[in-house]
């Protein structure tokens, strides 16, 4: 299980779990604006156990936004 190191800017909270954006919630990268084609990654979100606000968003596969 990843330890997860931070503290909620709201609460002060120090324990979170992580969500996943996905499906239609995808973030995608674009080659001259065309969705077609295009390759997409979940979005990972560190949630708050105490206050349930979302701290911090990543892209799970970064590489997709390497220049080919």
């Amino acid at each position: 299980m990843e330890q997860i190191e931070m503290e909620c800017p709201f609460c002060k909270g120090r324990e979170f779990v992580i969500g996943y954006q996905i499906s239609q919630g995808c973030i995608h990268a674009l080659k001259d604006e065309r969705i077609s084609g295009a390759k997409a990654s979940k979005i990972k979100h560190y949630v708050c156990k105490n206050c349930y606000s979302i701290v911090r968003s990543v892209v799970e596969y970064p590489e997709i936004f390497d220049a080919e």
